[in-house]
């Protein structure tokens, strides 16, 4: 069956499920006779259609959050794309419409906290391993619930220090 008989029996069967009265039934009558003549059955014409969708990834975590949303999105446990080029940062992957927004806006929306978190875990790293250079007295004041977010993350990261190169030779 071709895209736009499916396309036609769809909008029929919208007709059917939202119109009133007689418009509904005549709406009905005509679904039941054309799925007749071309074979179809209701479950059928419900699936939606799949067609490529394509998602921006500046960065490989962004790409891994991407497969991570399309996978709890689509429960799948991988996902095919379609042949991009090596530095090209668009991926396109097949699935629905409803799908393709749902994890759009996801993405959109988890990219924006991925981005906040690396921040703050970059604060968290110098913070543990004392990469800083003096205070001074005009430097920006940090939010008191957020600097106690990062001194949280920056306890639980590792401590492994690194050997000045510069160090004095005694004797």
């Amino acid at each position: 069956m071709s895209g736009s008989i499916k396309a036609t029996l769809r909008k029929i069967k919208a007709l059917a499920d939202q119109g009133e009265g007689g418009e509904k039934t005549a709406a009905q009558a005509k679904l039941n006779e054309l799925m007749d003549k071309y074979g179809i059955t209701m479950e059928e014409l419900i699936v939606e259609d799949t067609d490529w969708h394509s998602f921006v990834c500046e960065t490989k975590t962004e790409q891994e959050l991407l497969v991570q949303i399309i996978c709890e999105v689509r429960q799948v446990n991988s996902v095919a794309w379609r042949g991009r080029k090596r530095n090209n940062k668009r991926y396109d992957s097949m699935m629905t419409a409803a799908e393709a927004k749902e994890i759009g806006w996801m993405y959109k929306h988890y990219r924006k906290e991925l981005r906040l978190e690396q921040k703050r875990l970059f604060s968290a790293f110098v913070q543990r391993h004392s990469l800083f250079g003096p205070s001074t007295d005009d430097a920006p004041q940090m939010d008191p619930d957020e600097a106690m977010a990062i001194m949280k993350m920056a306890r639980g990261l590792n401590s492994r220090t690194a050997q000045r190169a510069n160090k004095q030779i005694e004797g």
